[in-house]
């Protein structure tokens, strides 16, 4: 019987002729480093069979560094362990690093030469294998390797450098090797970030006999995890330890433990001896494994693959003042940007409300003190989540508040302390469109019994919930404050029809293509006004950014400066971008290598060009309808989101209470010894709106003091 491989970082695969004039030497550099490196004959019992072994070799690995040599193709072995490798390679997040000793690249991908020679002789007896084994040369010759030169010794160490850093990009969670038996974990290597992260910690119970046990490990490869393996029938300790964790005189086998927790759980006795079971356990897993969190539990992060090949990136911070007072539960805040394709883990967190501000300093006026946060990039290919391919980008703002009941689902449904906490939904900007979408699904959900979960409110501030409303605001505001002269409202007032007229018709993409015709017009005729504060110039705007050139749907517009929100923070460096691919990506650990936060939001808001200039007034009047408490707020001098669009769209509503909220007094707003009128707010039942004063679009960092206390408010409507 073969010995259980386990686990080990890195396979080698090569050709004898190399063992002990190189490859011994690349062996024993990886140990010494710490690495658990797979190596046939060092690893294979006396009487083994060499095939099933190495198989379990590959399997156990994260990693294979594959060392060509002259006649490396002459060993069906080696050519067999190749296929094997890049089948793992193109379905995980398994990396290749291809070693080429005294043999180019060329003769490798092309087949020339002894590889020529080889795969011919090959062919009297391995026909049918011939061609996959040909096909995996020319596509391992397309991976990036490394040539020995020079000498051999610096190479090797050179190598096992490029290794460390290869292996610690391509698996986040695992910076430093560890002794053979132990999960890898992650700790932050950050200073700048308050507490320790460790990713998902995955222990495989199983037993020689038990039945399904190759079926778990085949998802918990297809999972992408790192996961370790302890055999109860060699170790019957083992038997007693998982006893002990789950509080059970009797176990089942196989048993798959997520952080202390049994994946397959207490619903589902029958484990994963039922094939539905297992595929649903899959998804399970993926969505466990792919999260992870401080030490101290105060933050937590993950994705949920809220559509095949369609994954949200969240994090959740709780907050230090939280109690646990069932007659006042805490409440959390689900935080929504807008763009589409600004995220709000970048923006909403690092530059408005979340504990830290981009230097990784405290933030003051944080929203933690009144609530718990949970910020989602959505819709997917937002910030840090991502989709697969371009057909799992969410075309509409329904399949886009769809995505984000997946995610409440996951991460409520299973959680009773954050089912008791009320969920306010605050959104900002276009993001209010999801929201009102979003309270509405809740509520169908909720009643249906498929999500577990408190609705507290509905928060609109600065909200994109009117386009045509808005357009038709710019231009007699900025008139009005002399930012515009007769012939700019004329020009704009021309483009602003044309946009109620393909609205009225249902032409959207066409009524996008217009409004990025008539946002060019008032930049030039107003000298690049500041839409998000009428004020300001553009440049001078600390969260104005950079212009995102579209093409296809959108050719040859311009995204809204909202989108990527890149530009440096006044008084120093602190790039968002910059912080959120460098440091950041480093403290979460869970970030695939090849997603780039920011990277795919152009395709974002490409994907729903159409949907952009498309009201959602009538989501809110079946809010207030049912109940739900709706809270808007504008800041004084946005332009995007002015205050005179948003008033237009609250007369449009035909809410019950809404003549008579139009005709009430407004209260003044003050903030705590501060003088002078912050604002003004009026209630009626469950409608409240807050006039925000000397505040642009992102009221919570113009205004700090007087948003708090308007959360507080609205925390206890």
């Amino acid at each position: 019987m073969a010995k259980e491989a386990s686990f080990c970082h890195v396979f080698l695969s090569f050709k004898g002729e190399t063992r002990n004039k190189f490859t011994c030497f690349v062996y024993e550099a990886l140990k010494a480093e710490g690495f658990i490196a797979f190596m046939d004959k060092s690893d294979i019992c006396v009487g083994d069979e060499l095939n099933s072994t190495i198989k379990e070799g590959i399997r156990s690995s994260m990693s294979a560094i594959i060392i060509f040599s002259q006649y490396y193709a002459e060993s069906t072995w080696c050519l067999d362990e190749l296929v094997l490798i890049l089948e793992r390679y193109k379905v995980s997040r398994y990396f290749i690093l291809p070693i080429f000793y005294e043999v180019e690249i060329h003769d490798i991908k092309h087949q020339l030469g002894n590889y020529s020679i080889a795969l011919e002789k090959h062919r009297a007896r391995h026909n049918h294998k011939v061609d996959k084994w040909r096909e995996a040369l020319v596509e391992v010759g397309n991976i990036f390797g490394e040539h020995v030169e020079g000498l051999q010794s610096t190479f090797i160490q050179n190598t096992v450098k490029l290794f460390r850093e290869r292996l610690a990009a391509r698996f986040p969670e695992c910076r430093q090797p560890v002794p053979k038996g132990q999960v890898l974990q992650g700790t932050s290597s950050s200073p700048s970030l308050s507490h320790e992260s460790s990713a998902a910690k995955i222990i495989l119970y199983t037993t020689t006999r038990a039945n399904n046990g190759e079926s778990v490990r085949k998802i918990l490869e297809s999972a992408n995890v790192v996961y370790e393996v302890r055999n109860c029938s060699d170790e019957p300790m083992y038997v007693s330890e998982l006893k002990e964790l789950l509080g059970k005189k009797k176990v089942r086998f196989p048993t798959v433990i997520v952080n202390g927790k049994d994946l397959c759980g207490e619903e589902e006795e029958e484990g994963f001896h039922n094939i539905e079971i297992r595929q649903k356990l899959k998804k399970r897993l993926i969505n466990g494994a792919m999260a992870a969190g401080t030490v101290d539990g105060s933050e937590q992060w993950g994705y949920v693959e809220v559509r095949p090949k369609a994954h949200m990136f969240w994090w959740y911070y709780k907050s230090p003042q939280r109690t646990e007072d069932p007659n006042n539960p805490w409440p959390i805040i689900l935080w929504l940007q807008g763009g589409p394709g600004a995220s709000g883990v970048g923006i909403g967190n690092f530059q408005e409300v979340g504990p830290l501000d981009t230097f990784l300093k405290p933030r003051n006026s944080t929203w933690l003190r009144k609530a718990d946060l949970l910020f989602g990039d959505n819709p997917v290919g937002t910030g840090y989540s991502f989709v697969e391919d371009d057909a799992s980008f969410a075309k509409t703002d329904e399949e886009a508040a769809a995505d984000l009941i997946t995610l409440l689902i996951s991460l409520f449904n299973s959680d009773e302390v954050l089912q008791k906490s009320p969920l306010y939904v605050v959104a900002e900007s276009y993001g209010g469109k999801w929201a009102v979408l979003l309270g509405l699904s809740a509520l169908k959900a909720i009643e249906a019994e498929t999500l577990k979960l408190n609705l507290g409110g509905i928060v609109l501030g600065d909200t994109w919930l009117s386009p045509e409303d808005f357009v038709f605001s710019w231009a007699p505001l900025l008139k009005d404050v002399s930012r515009l002269d007769n012939k700019g409202v004329e020009k704009a007032n021309n483009l602003t029809q044309n946009i109620k007229q393909q609205i009225d018709q249902g032409e959207y993409e066409a009524a996008t293509n217009s409004y990025f015709e008539l946002e060019e017009v008032i930049d030039a005729y107003s000298n690049s006004v500041d839409f998000y504060n009428f004020l300001l110039d553009s440049a001078f705007d600390p969260l104005s950014t950079t212009t995102v050139e579209l093409s296809q749907k959108v050719k040859s517009k311009r995204n809204s400066r909202y989108l990527a929100s890149l530009r440096s923070v006044p008084g120093g460096e602190a790039d968002l971008n910059t912080l959120m691919n460098g440091v950041l990506k480093e403290k979460l650990k869970i970030i695939p290598e090849d997603v780039q936060w920011g990277g795919q939001a152009g395709s974002v808001f490409m994907a729903l060009a159409e949907e952009f200039m498309k009201p959602r007034i009538n989501e809110v009047d079946e809010l207030l309808a049912k109940g739900v408490n709706v809270t808007i707020y504008s800041g004084q001098v946005d332009l995007i989101c002015s205050t005179k669009g948003t008033e237009a769209w609250v007369a449009k509503l035909k809410w019950e209470g809404i003549q008579t909220f139009l005709s009430m007094n407004r209260s003044p707003l003050y903030c705590g010894g501060e003088k002078g009128t912050k604002g003004f707010t009026k209630s009626l039942r469950n409608l409240h709106f807050y006039w925000i004063l000397n505040a642009g679009h992102y009221v919570p960092l113009d205004q700090p003091c007087v948003s708090l206390d308007m959360l507080d408010n609205i925390m206890h409507y």
